[in-house]
């Protein structure tokens, strides 16, 4: 019979199980474990997207303005579209045509000292001065095959020539007139780019920086090549780059979101320090993502995720150095007026009760 037949067998099952002896227990491992949080990068949200570029951009400066720092400005080199210069508050945008293809561009204040100029380089290494209308000031020719980079600080630029560091002095004649003027050319060869805070000139040949001393010979820095170009934080300057669509400061990866929330890819990155008004007082990080789209950070988000200081100084002259007319005018001799007397008699002063 079937029936009986199961339960034997069920019988017997039970009775070999219970005399078993309980398995032995496994040994824990390190695949036991749980799983480690890995955490992401830290975020920054910008504070303004000021537009989208069409063509690529080869290359981005600041303009300080000296009173109000939301009427600086970001100038970029946009190809053959020419030069862009947009408003950080997001209220202007137009474009000078100068003349040339620029590579790369960056501000001046040796000229105009108040509303600054632009200096625009060529990739055949042709440099131009130009007003913030647009209207050429000065060109100089440099010979070579190749300009790299451009950057300028204070009455000096330095253009990087088929590897080579060209100095230029900028000069503005006493007719009010601006020309440019080779200064010493630095021969090496391998430089490949170059940049400028309120500590100086500083070069990189992608194995490492150099800063250019006062007696224009190059001095290896600690800084790492990978780390550049440079913000000054403080007093020390930070390398602010561009790597797998995320910004890196100083090498700690920051993802980049817009005001709402939304992931950027960036492509650009340059900062500076400086007043560009609001948030972007202490400095500011101009940021290009893969849509062509240029947003602004503030520097000082950034600089809070890696413990750098928040406050970035500026590139600008210092006020003292910034000539102001001031124009004083003494009253006509003939009003006949005495300067140095009360305009009211010792009587005419009001008396305590009872006097």
């Amino acid at each position: 019979m079937l029936f009986p037949a199961r339960l034997a067998l069920l019988f017997f099952a039970l009775i070999a199980s219970c005399g078993e002896a309980p398995a032995p227990e496994r040994a824990a491992t390190e695949d036991d474990a749980p799983a480690a949080r890995t955490e992401g990068p830290a975020v920054i949200r910008t504070a303004i997207t000021l537009g989208q570029f069409d063509g690529e951009v080869t290359d981005l400066a600041f303009y300080e303005a000296p009173d109000l720092g939301f009427q600086g400005q970001v100038i970029a080199a946009n190809g053959e579209a020419g030069i862009a210069v947009v408003g950080v508050s997001g209220t202007e945008a137009r474009v000078i045509d100068p003349g040339l293809i620029a590579e790369a561009v960056a501000v001046t204040y040796a000229f105009d000292r108040r509303e600054g100029s632009i200096l625009a380089l060529s990739a055949q290494g042709t440099l131009v001065v130009l007003n913030t209308s647009g209207e050429e000031l000065a060109r100089l020719d440099s010979p070579g095959d190749t300009a790299l980079d451009l950057c300028a600080l204070g009455d000096r630029a330095a253009m990087l020539i088929d590897g080579h560091l060209q100095m230029i002095d900028l000069i503005q004649s006493d007719d009010g007139t601006a020309a440019m003027n080779q200064g010493p050319l630095i021969e090496n060869g391998s430089m490949m780019s170059c940049d400028a805070t309120a500590q100086g000139f500083f070069f990189s040949d992608g194995k490492a920086v150099f800063q250019l001393d006062a007696d224009d010979t190059l001095a290896v820095t600690s800084q790492r090549a990978e780390h550049f170009p440079l913000i000054l934080a403080g007093e020390v300057p930070v390398g602010v780059t561009v790597a797998r669509g995320l910004i890196r400061v100083d090498g700690t990866p920051l993802l980049v979101e817009t005001e709402d929330g939304a992931p950027l890819i960036i492509t650009r990155a340059e900062a500076v320090g400086g007043n560009f008004g609001g948030v972007l007082r202490d400095g500011v990080i101009a940021l290009l993502d893969e849509t062509g789209a240029l947003h602004l950070a503030p520097w000082a988000a950034a600089a809070n995720t890696v413990g750098a200081a928040t406050k970035a100084p500026s590139l600008r002259p210092a006020a003292a150095d910034v000539d102001l007319e001031i124009t004083i005018t003494r009253p006509d001799d003939a009003l006949n007026l005495d300067l140095e007397s009360p305009r009211f008699d010792n009587d005419d002063l009001p008396r305590p009760p009872g006097q």
